[in-house]
């Protein structure tokens, strides 16, 4: 089962980029879009592309993809 989990989550967290591609969005937007899921699942998703470094917040806290119209100027990794 665990296996099925994983993909689950690979699969929600490129749906995940998909929807914050088009528009930057608050994590309770996000979640509330993936409401069939498990809040469990989505916030595991989340945090695959935090970790993965393919999201940021913006100065009013919405989720940005790296690279997007939106992150213009995303921050930097300190040296």
């Amino acid at each position: 089962m665990a296996g099925h989990d994983e993909a689950l989550v690979g699969r929600l967290a490129s749906d995940i980029m998909k929807l914050i591609g088009s528009e930057p969005r608050y994590y309770q937007e996000v979640a509330q879009h993936f409401g069939e899921y498990e809040f469990q699942t989505v916030a595991r998703a989340l945090g695959r592309l935090h970790a993965d470094e393919k999201l940021w917040q913006d100065p009013r806290g919405r989720l940005c993809v790296r690279g997007s119209a939106f992150a213009a100027k995303p921050p930097t990794k300190p040296d």
